[in-house]
């Protein structure tokens, strides 16, 4: 990997961990599946005017159109719903650090899926070493009197990994299309899937507060649209594995952006909980024991 594909990974990374407190910031005027609704919409256009840019031919047979909404479903319409719920009784922080979970389910579908990736010894320790990361943010909630709230959400969090890791295993259905048209056709799908949904239950959405407005303009286009466009052109690019760290990225990006923009706290054993998180995944990579077990120069003598 070249240092330009490392700086692109980093900057998917800090993206996607700014949605989560600007979640948030959106929940404080419209619901949970609103945030949904204007996310794949926003995002939709975002792309579908790369599309046109590009002058992207599209030639879709209708096997391929319902992949695309497959994968848009499991995709963008399921987790950019469930996380928006489940914030309302979770930090954005702690929504980010679930979703570094999403590596960790790859390894549990990819293990089970046809024709997937079978689980090795190093992964099976990094999907254990993943959820005791889990239980830790989950301790002080059981410990609490009122926490069992706290506890359903993070469970209710954990789905958008899961489904994450179920798009991303379907996506080699795919792969002979253009990434842009995949990424347009399944989020405009996800919109039509959300739609109804959000009218039974929010009804129309109305945001009309300033600092909601710009972050929609901000998480619709940006880190909806063009960031997943970047992420799944970047996987095509490098490979999962290298792709994957940017899951180091956004849970940092999502707690620091919440305790300097929206003055939340970070708890210790967040941090601690993130923290073998992120040794489950280094453990799933298998690179850093492969490193240690080179052996090492001697050194010269004269």
């Amino acid at each position: 990997m070249t240092t330009r594909d490392w700086v692109v990974i980093v900057a998917i990374g800090i993206l996607f961990g700014m949605a989560f407190p600007i979640n948030e910031v959106l929940l404080r005027e419209i619901g949970p599946v609103s945030i949904s609704f204007f996310r794949v919409s926003l995002g939709a256009l975002a792309v579908w005017a790369v599309i046109l840019l590009r002058r992207v031919p599209l030639r879709l047979s209708g096997h391929q159109i319902l992949s695309c909404l497959i994968f848009g479903s499991f995709m963008f319409a399921l987790p950019l719903t469930i996380f928006p719920l489940s914030q309302n009784y979770i930090t954005g922080g702690m929504a980010g650090i679930v979703n570094a979970m999403t590596p960790i389910a790859v390894v549990i579908v990819s293990h089970v899926w046809p024709g997937g990736e079978r689980a090795n010894w190093f992964k099976a320790i990094g999907v254990i070493l993943g959820f005791g990361g889990i239980v830790l943010l989950t301790l002080p909630s059981l410990r609490a009197d009122s926490g069992s709230s706290e506890v359903i959400a993070i469970c209710v969090a954990l789905l958008a990994p899961t489904c994450y890791a179920i798009a991303l295993n379907y996506l080699r259905r795919l792969s002979g299309l253009d990434i842009a048209v995949v990424v347009a056709v399944s989020m405009t799908g996800a919109a039509l899937l959300v739609t109804p949904v959000m009218l039974a239950l929010e009804g129309i959405p109305r945001p009309t507060e300033p600092l909601s407005l710009a972050s929609l303009a901000l998480v619709g286009p940006v880190l909806t649209g063009w960031a997943f466009l970047s992420a799944l052109w970047m996987t095509r690019r490098v490979g999962a594995t290298a792709s994957s760290t940017l899951t180091f990225v956004a849970p940092v990006s999502a707690v620091l952006v919440g305790v300097l923009g929206l003055g939340e706290e970070v708890r210790a054993v967040q941090v601690a909980g993130m923290g073998v998180i992120f040794l489950g995944l280094l453990t799933i990579d298998g690179r850093i024991f492969a490193f240690s077990a080179r052996p090492h120069a001697k050194p010269e003598t004269e």
